[in-house]
C-alpha cells in the first residue's frame, strides 16, 4: 500500500480453513484494509483497526473465522521499518550480519484478527539501514514435510534466505519455492503458500 512519497506498506494474512467462506474473509479483508489506510503509518493500530471491523462482521454473523495478518511499514524519510502481527509468524529480513526473523518483543504476535474485540497491537521498529531484504511468509512453508515426516521449518527458511543474497528478489523467491518442493519430494504444497518480499536499496 502506498503511504505517502516515502512510505509504503507491505500487509500479509492467512486465513483460517480454505474454501468459499474462507475467501469470503479475505474479501472482506482487502476492503477493511483499504478503508483502515489513515492510520497505515501505525502498524499496531493499523492491524486494530483490521481486526475491529472484522470482528464486528463476524461476531453480527455469529460466525466464528480468524486471520492471522503481519504488517511491515518501510519508512524512508525516518529510516526505519515498523511493523507488528496478529498471531502471525514474524517475517524475516536480511543485512550485512545475515538473515534473522524480526524481533518480537513485549505482547509480541498478538491475537490474531477477528477473534476478541478491542484487541491491541504493539508496534515494533529497526533501523531501515539494517535491512537489504524482507519476506513474509505464510506457516504453509515452513510446515511442508519431507517423506520423514520433517517440516521443514523456520531454521531452514532462512538459510534459504541467506543463500539467495546475490540473486534479484524475484529470483530469490522462485528459487526458495523450488527449494522447498524438492524438499517436501512430492512436488506440492498441503497447504496455501503466500511469499511476500522487498529488496531495500540504500543510497
Amino acid at each position: 500500500y502506498p503511504l505517502g512519497r516515502d512510505q509504503v506498506g507491505l500487509l500479509i494474512c492467512d486465513v483460517m480453513g480454505h474454501g468459499v467462506r474462507s475467501a469470503i474473509i479475505v474479501s472482506m479483508l482487502r476492503g477493511l484494509a483499504e478503508r483502515a489506510l489513515e492510520s497505515g503509518v501505525d502498524p499496531g493500530k493499523f492491524l486494530a483497526d483490521l481486526n475491529e471491523g472484522l470482528q464486528g462482521i463476524l461476531s453480527k454473523a455469529e460466525v466464528t473465522m480468524f486471520a492471522t495478518a503481519f504488517y511491515v511499514v518501510i519508512d524512508d524519510a525516518a529510516g526505519e521499518i515498523r511493523y507488528a502481527s496478529a498471531g502471525h509468524p514474524a517475517g524475516i529480513y536480511r543485512g550485512p550480519g545475515g538473515a534473522s526473523p524480526l524481533p518480537l518483543g513485549g505482547r509480541g504476535a498478538g491475537a490474531a484478527l477477528g477473534l476478541f474485540p478491542d484487541t491491541a497491537y504493539e508496534t515494533q521498529s529497526m533501523k531501515l539501514s539494517e535491512v537489504e531484504c524482507l519476506l513474509l511468509f505464510t506457516d504453509g512453508i515452513v510446515e511442508v514435510e519431507n517423506k520423514k515426516g520433517e517440516a521443514f521449518l523456520q531454521n531452514r527458511l532462512l538459510k534459504l534466505v541467506e543463500e539467495c543474497r546475490a540473486e534479484h528478489i524475484e529470483e530469490s523467491l522462485d528459487g526458495i519455492l523450488d527449494r522447498v518442493l524438492a524438499f517436501a519430494e512430492n512436488k506440492r504444497f498441503d497447504d496455501d503458500v503466500c511469499l511476500l518480499a522487498a529488496q531495500i536499496g540504500h543510497r
